[in-house]
């Protein structure tokens, strides 16, 4: 009797150790960026009309942004220069946008290249976003 008392606390024990190790565990990781604080862009269509923003801000004593958007298309396993803008600000936040006619069916990505610096101190950064146009 004794040894069927011990068997059962030992299975109890080990399935409250089995539901506390298949608690989900959180996949959303924060960037460990020095000089960024956040940092976005988005290419979308309407129709065959595509646009695409981006957005930086740097974190306080931002001296410097400088920012590329540029829009590809792909072509096979190539990607395909589109447009670009590009801006440099002393200001603490950089937007910029791309307008562009698509082609049906085919696939964009626009590419956002930002040097954000501090104190002489740059960090460079890229963010990329992909759609197809419709």
């Amino acid at each position: 009797m004794k040894r069927l008392l011990i068997l059962l606390i030992t299975i109890v024990m080990c399935m409250g150790l089995g539901i506390t190790s298949s608690a989900k565990v959180s996949t959303t990781y924060d960037p460990l960026w020095t000089n960024i604080l956040s940092m976005s862009n988005s290419i979308g269509f309407d129709g065959t009309e595509g646009s695409a923003y981006a957005t930086v801000k740097g974190k306080t004593g931002t001296t410097e942004i400088s920012g590329t958007l540029t829009i590809y298309r792909q072509s096979g396993s190539d990607w395909v220069y589109v447009t670009s803008t590009s801006s440099t600000t002393s200001s603490i936040r950089l937007s910029l946008g791309c307008d562009f006619s698509g082609v049906s069916g085919t696939y964009y990505k626009s590419v956002f290249e930002v040097t954000v610096t501090i104190n002489g101190n740059d960090e460079s950064e890229t963010k990329t976003d992909y759609a197809t146009c419709p």
